[in-house]
């Protein structure tokens, strides 16, 4: 009997963290799959863990005709820590589904995943609620089991299962936090070396690899490429600390006058960068005209009456098919050059 639980635990905790860290690799795009994601993303998730949750119910250990022992809690269990309750909901459903409907051990399924779904137990994933939640599992698994129990050898192989169904759960548990803490340190390195440090949005290196891609994709786009005027004249008379806020709350009017799916950077010093993609060349008028009202009546730095005031002078460049970036990008610079030698404070299309 304790082989053959060896060999469970072994092979069933394998399992159960292969299925779900495959998942949590494949759903952590851009930043790691979490009960943040997008509902579909957690609803794919609870899908997966259902699965594997059917799978480990192949081997049981029967205390009756309707109730028995197996590890198939576990993937439900790991999936609502990992995805909240909607993951977890889903991978219960999906197991009920594949097993052929509601028994006894699918109801004492539900009474025992019911307190993590109130609780929001997913909201703090931390070792020590973990630990406390598997001990509850296994206590109440082990309570419910006693009127079932055909003696004290049953109970005793019953206690011996589910402790290895703890130690698996656990082990998963470990594996599973340390993947979501590596992809974690990932996605925050990927996102410092792409991002600007001062105003948290994209940098050089990061435009001229996006305006690359949608080169190579074929994707149309336009550059609305921005200078903020008279940048020196601020920084000589104010200081450099408040030339620094100044980039800084530009690039939050930027982001306020712009859409979600606008690609924004700092190409350097004073120089900002939008690209909009897939829309017509309207839309990047629209955007840049917006987008200098806004700076020209925002009140910079201080509060009123000793506020800093600034404008920007705005080139757009439309991309071409089979023209390099690289020309887009130089004539969008024309055209801001333009607006400079014009004036300022005003947006020029090549």
């Amino acid at each position: 009997m304790l082989l053959s639980n060896l060999q469970l635990l072994f092979n069933y905790t394998c399992i159960a963290y292969a299925t779900l860290s495959i998942c949590l690799m494949f759903l952590s795009k851009n930043e790691v799959f979490s009960h943040h994601s997008h509902f579909l993303k957690r609803i794919l998730a609870g899908c997966v863990a259902g699965f594997s949750s059917y799978y480990l119910d192949i081997d049981k250990f029967y205390l009756s005709e309707h109730l028995y022992y197996s590890f198939e809690m576990n993937p439900l269990v790991l999936i609502t820590f990992i995805a909240g309750w909607l993951a977890g909901l889903i991978a219960f459903i999906v197991n009920i589904l594949l097993s052929g409907g509601i028994t006894l051990d699918k109801v004492f399924a539900f009474i025992i995943l019911l307190p993590l779904f109130l609780l929001k137990l997913w909201k703090n994933t931390a070792y020590r609620p973990f630990i406390i939640t598997a001990l509850y599992i296994t206590l109440v698994r082990l309570l419910l089991a006693i009127p079932f129990a055909n003696g004290t050898t049953d109970y005793r192989s019953a206690i011996i299962f589910q402790m290895a169904s703890l130690l698996s759960l656990l082990l998963s548990f470990y594996a599973l936090t340390a993947k979501q803490k590596h992809l974690n340190a990932f996605f925050a390195t990927k996102k410092e070396s792409i991002t600007d440090r001062l105003t948290h949005v994209n940098n050089r290196a990061s435009i001229e690899q996006e305006l690359n891609t949608l080169s190579q994709l074929h994707t149309p786009f336009s550059i609305i490429f921005i200078d903020l005027d008279n940048f020196k004249h601020v920084n000589d008379t104010y200081g450099h600390l408040v030339g620094d806020k100044v980039l800084v709350e530009l690039a939050e009017l930027m982001k306020r006058s712009t859409r979600e799916l606008d690609f924004l950077g700092r190409y350097g010093g004073e120089e900002f960068l939008i690209i909009i993609k897939n829309s017509k060349p309207e839309m990047a008028t629209k955007i840049a005209e917006r987008f200098r009202r806004n700076v020209e009546n925002h009140d910079f730095v201080h509060p009123a009456p000793n506020s800093l005031h600034a404008t920007v002078s705005i080139g757009i460049a439309y991309s071409q098919p089979d023209k390099p970036f690289e020309e887009t990008l130089e004539e969008a610079d024309k055209a801001l050059y333009i607006s400079k030698c014009e004036g300022k404070n005003r947006v020029t299309v090549s």
